[in-house]
C-alpha cells in the first residue's frame, strides 16, 4: 500500500491530469483535452496552430469564391453556346425531316407501283405498237439539241426505247451524240449515248446508231403522260470542240421513240 500511495503521491501527473495506480510500484496518467504525453506534460493544440489553419480556411474560402465566379460565367456561357447548338439543331432537324419526308413519299409511290398487278395489257398489240418516228435534215452544230420528239406514253411501268442513226462527218477530235428525256439524261439503266473520235488530219464520214431502252432518268421514273425526248451533240469530256461536225452528211437523220413492256412481261 505504501508503494501505490507513493507512486501517486508526488504527483507525477500534471495539468490536472487524474493519476491511476495500474500495478503496484506503476502509475498511469489521465489527460485532460489538449494535453498528451506520459505526464500529460504536452499541450498539442496551441492558438499559433489555430492561427495557421484559420489562414489556411480563409485562403480555402477565397480560392471557392474565385472558383465559384468563374463556374457562374463558364456556365453563362456554355448556356449562350447551348442555345445556339439547339437552335442550329432545330434547324437542321427540320430540314432533315423535310428532305426524309420527301423520299418517304418518294419511296410510297414505287412501293405502290410494285405492289400493282401485274398489268396482262402490257404486250405489243396492247400498247397498239405504240411508237414515233421523225426525219430530220443534217445539222452542223456542234453542241446542243438536235432532234426533239413529242411523245406521249400510255402506260406508267412500261419503258422507252429510243433510237438514232445518221451519217456523220468529224474531223479533228471527238464528239458525243446523247438521249434526253424531259432535259435530264437516262439513269436506269444507264446513259444512252455514243462517240466518234477522228485524229488524223482527213475529215470521215461515218454512219453513227445510238440506241437504248430507258425506265427512270435523274429525276426519277419516267410515268404514263407527254415527254419529250431529245438527241443532243456536244463535245466528249477531255476534248476539245472539233473543227468540222456535221450530223446528217448527204442525207437525213433518223429518230424513232417507242413504248415498250418491260423484260419480265
Amino acid at each position: 500500500c505504501d508503494l501505490d500511495r507513493d507512486a501517486c503521491g508526488s504527483p507525477p501527473c500534471q495539468n490536472t491530469a487524474h493519476c491511476l495506480l495500474p500495478r503496484p510500484g506503476h502509475y498511469h496518467c489521465l489527460c485532460p483535452e489538449l494535453y498528451t504525453g506520459a505526464q500529460c506534460q504536452t499541450k498539442w493544440w496551441s492558438a499559433s496552430r489555430y492561427d495557421h489553419l484559420s489562414r489556411d480556411i480563409t485562403t480555402v474560402g477565397e480560392k471557392i469564391r474565385t472558383l465559384e465566379e468563374q463556374t457562374r460565367a463558364a456556365n453563362q456561357k456554355a448556356a449562350g453556346d447551348v442555345s445556339d447548338f439547339l437552335r442550329t439543331l432545330r434547324q437542321d432537324v427540320l430540314s432533315g425531316l423535310a428532305s426524309f419526308r420527301e423520299e418517304i413519299a418518294n419511296l410510297s409511290k414505287r412501293i405502290e407501283r410494285l405492289e400493282r398487278p401485274h398489268n396482262s395489257s402490257c404486250t405489243p398489240g396492247g400498247l397498239g405498237y405504240q411508237y414515233r418516228s421523225v426525219w430530220n435534215a443534217a445539222d452542223a452544230r456542234k453542241s446542243g439539241p438536235l432532234v426533239d420528239v413529242p411523245f406521249v406514253k400510255k402506260q406508267e411501268e412500261t419503258l422507252l426505247s429510243m433510237s438514232f442513226s445518221a451519217s456523220v462527218q468529224t474531223f479533228r477530235l471527238a464528239s458525243r451524240w446523247y438521249f434526253k428525256i424531259d432535259g435530264h439524261n437516262c439513269a436506269t439503266p444507264s446513259r444512252i449515248e455514243g462517240t466518234r473520235y477522228q485524229g488524223s488530219f482527213f475529215d470521215v464520214k461515218t454512219p453513227l446508231i445510238v440506241r437504248g431502252v430507258c425506265k427512270a432518268t435523274s429525276e426519277g421514273h419516267i410515268g404514263a403522260g407527254a415527254h419529250h425526248v431529245t438527241v443532243h451533240v456536244g463535245n466528249v469530256a477531255g476534248y476539245a470542240t472539233p473543227k468540222i461536225l456535221l450530223s446528217g452528211w448527204h442525207s437525213t437523220m433518223f429518230t424513232e421513240v417507242r413504248e415498250i413492256c418491260p423484260p419480265d412481261t
